[in-house]
């Protein structure tokens, strides 16, 4: 099976009408505090989600939940990506700030900030309505879902991200949508599709670059190859930081991966440094710091010393084993 899903991934419609229903209860709505699983080849609205749910099992991570709680009377537009994110660096030169809104039949939503940062598109938006959440009745699952599209072309095929009750009629966003392909070294005008269950609230348009974000961006080459218990080889080709975060981009030999991979250990420091399999599209994978479970690798770190960790996916059930194996010997990544 650990082949046949990303075979499924790769070639997933992404159109809302081919997944079936993903319901939520009013136990669901009120407990918005949720890990949403986080990309390879994905979904848009909640509906789509239930596909997003097999991706996720495969790929074993997922952003962790606003971190800090809403309270009555506090604006939800309030919530900056900084924020959701746990970000203490300034984020406004690589902010677009939208505060846009549609409405469609008393519940609306409002888009506040995007950052595109490398292929993915980094989102913040505030959904209201004018009835309690949890006693609306809406066609498919109470959940908020958005899609990305370029001169009327779709450009998103994933989403992850997690939301937060601010109060109850209430909710924030935060989401994270894979748009491979695109350019960020200009300014891109997108159009994002909001929904509600089934129902499409409307579209707002944007622009927005990631030009200045890529430009303050370190990479530093690795070239680090592993051999994974199956036989595959997995090679660590780039690790890049910036003040939005910390990742690791790797490939296989096979265009394929059958397990979740982690890379564990500290900085020359001893602060412990954990970064995680985010997404792994058509060959291509990534590893992210989770800024909000584990927080930020230090800007006066000199060198990382980590090591590869791999479990396999299930073969038949979505349980995941927590069983990770080391995978060769550790290594040192030289940050000056």
């Amino acid at each position: 099976m650990k082949q046949e899903v990303y075979t499924l991934l790769n070639e997933m419609e992404h159109s809302a009408d081919s997944y079936g229903e993903l319901r939520a209860d009013a136990e669901d709505v009120r407990n918005w505090k949720k890990k949403i699983p986080v990309k390879s080849s994905r979904r848009k609205s909640w509906k789509r989600y239930a596909a997003a749910a097999a991706c996720i099992c495969v790929l074993g991570t997922a952003i962790s939940p606003v971190g800090q709680k809403a309270y009555a009377g506090v604006s939800a537009a309030m919530y900056s990506l900084s924020k959701v994110l746990g970000i203490r660096e300034d984020l406004s030169p690589y902010l677009s700030v939208v505060g846009e809104t549609v409405e469609k039949d008393g519940i609306s939503a409002t888009l506040n900030e995007v950052i595109l940062d490398d292929e993915t598109l980094l989102v913040s938006y505030v959904i209201h309505s004018q009835e309690a959440l949890d006693s609306l009745e809406v066609e498919g699952s109470a959940h908020p879902g958005v899609s990305v599209s370029i001169d009327d072309a779709q450009v998103s095929f994933a989403f992850g991200g997690s939301m937060e009750e601010a109060d109850e009629h209430t909710m924030v966003v935060y989401g994270e949508l894979e748009v491979p392909g695109i350019s960020t070294e200009k300014q891109m005008d997108m159009e994002m599709e909001f929904y509600f269950g089934e129902e499409k609230l409307g579209t707002i348009g944007f622009s927005v670059s990631g030009a200045e974000l890529l430009a303050d961006t370190k990479t530093v080459e690795l070239d680090k190859t592993f051999h994974l218990p199956d036989g595959t080889d997995v090679t660590l080709e780039k690790y890049t930081t910036s003040d939005v975060n910390q990742k690791v981009y790797f490939t296989t030999t096979t265009g394929e991966c059958g397990y979740d991979l982690k890379l564990e250990g500290t900085d020359d420091m001893g602060n412990a440094v954990e970064i995680n399999m985010s997404s792994f599209i058509e060959g291509q994978g990534r590893m992210e710091v989770n800024t909000l479970d584990n927080g930020y690798i230090r800007k006066d770190a000199k060198e990382l010393i980590l090591t590869l960790y791999a479990v396999a996916f299930p073969e038949e059930s979505g349980r995941m084993s927590n069983d990770y194996q080391q995978v060769g010997e550790p290594f040192t990544i030289a940050l000056e």
